[in-house]
């Protein structure tokens, strides 16, 4: 196991000037930038990553028992692509699909049509009557706060959540002493931050059953969206993977290869989906602006998700991807492309919010309580490979 913890070292120390600057994430150690990164250039992070990988094939081959082979290879695997897909893949659909394992597809407009009628009938029940995207307007100016609200409700729904996911989710699926253990060692810190970055909040885990989560003080804030962050970051999202994981590894049930969540990687697929699913893993009765709010989220990723894919593949230009996104979602072409910007910075890695949840809404649906522990605890959508054919 020594030299899977050298791998941990390697992700630390490294820092690939690309893209949006980021090589790999872990769920061990500081997630934060000024932590983990030291300048090491893509060709010594190569280097240092082909003598690694080299050394980590022959510890498998000594000690098959101690590792679990499928999260290895995934982990080895990703690294390699992430360094190697620029130069070697043009097709952007095609680098998406090698990464992550499965085929990139944009959200068919028949689905997006069907959520937005599901919305159109739960803001009128709400008394918003008008068409869209007037009713949903209207909704979000009755249900505009503050910044310290926010907070504040967000402080609320994450308390509810917690009781929800220690009492009613994790015992089907763990051991009554370890959701005993981890209630009793969960610690989350949830503060504002003042960026001018488009993203809304950010979970970092920080080892020790802790996490910090971000929220972004500069946009404009919905109470009934709090709920979603609060799943999507804290219960039964990002949080909770983090805390399951690192609980089962400390006790020997899984390896450390599993505990990781490369950046770019296959297992994004699954944290991602997580956490944009999670909330339906309780079977609890839903309010109606809940339910808006959930699914106006499912809507705007989808949405964003076939703009940039359209881009990116270069389909469409930018103008054009803004000007439809705005149409499709009633915003204005200009806050379309701020929400957009977020796809192209972050381009190989925005696709797994959709491809995420589109997985694990399969999943949960065919199998129910049954996935729920290889959900949280594989680390790739490969070694759900016994549930699906992928």
């Amino acid at each position: 196991m020594e030299l899977i913890e050298d791998y941990i070292e390697l992700i630390f120390g490294a820092d690939a000037v690309v893209g949006a600057g980021k090589v790999v994430d872990a769920y061990y150690g500081h997630y934060k930038p000024e932590n983990i990164y030291s300048g090491v250039t893509i060709k010594k992070l190569t280097e240092l990553f082909e003598d690694f990988e080299v050394r980590l094939k022959k510890e498998i081959l000594a000690k098959p028992k101690d590792l679990d082979l499928v999260d290895a290879e995934e982990a080895t695997r990703a690294i390699r692509l992430f360094l190697s897909y620029q130069s070697e893949i043009n097709d952007y659909k095609k680098q998406v699909s090698t990464m992550y394992g499965q085929s990139l597809k944009v959200v068919s407009k028949k689905n997006i049509e069907t959520i937005r009628k599901h919305l159109n009938g739960l803001l009128s029940d709400l008394g918003y009557t008008d068409k869209w995207p007037e009713n949903i307007k209207r909704w979000h100016s009755d249900s505009s706060v503050s910044a310290e609200e926010y907070l504040r409700v967000m402080k609320e729904r994450t308390r509810e959540l917690r009781d929800e996911t220690f009492k009613r989710l994790l015992p089907k699926f763990l051991d009554k002493d370890v959701v005993r253990s981890l209630e009793e060692k969960s610690k989350v810190q949830i503060k504002l931050v003042d960026t001018s970055e488009s993203w809304g909040a950010y979970h970092y885990y920080e080892g020790k059953y802790r996490s910090l989560v971000e929220l972004n003080s500069s946009g404009k804030f919905n109470k009934h969206d709090a709920q979603v962050f609060a799943s999507h970051e804290i219960f039964p999202g990002h949080h909770t993977e983090s805390i399951i994981k690192e609980a089962l590894y400390s006790q020997g049930k899984i390896s450390l290869p599993a505990t990781l969540t490369i950046l770019n990687g296959p297992g994004c697929i699954l944290s991602e989906g997580i956490g944009d699913y999670g909330f339906f893993f309780f079977n609890h009765k839903k309010s109606k602006d809940t339910e808006v709010a959930y699914l106006e989220d499912i809507l705007n990723t989808s949405v964003r998700h076939n703009c940039a894919v359209k881009v990116l593949s270069n389909e469409w230009p930018k103008d054009r991807a803004a000007e439809i996104m705005g149409k499709d979602l009633g915003i204005h072409p200009e806050n379309a492309q701020r929400r957009l910007e977020f796809a192209y910075s972050w381009k190989y890695y925005f696709p797994v919010y959709v491809m995420g949840y589109q997985l694990v809404e399969k999943l949960f649906n065919k199998y129910h309580e049954n996935i729920l522990f290889p959900l949280y605890t594989r680390s790739s959508p490969k070694s759900l490979k016994k549930y699906i054919n992928l």
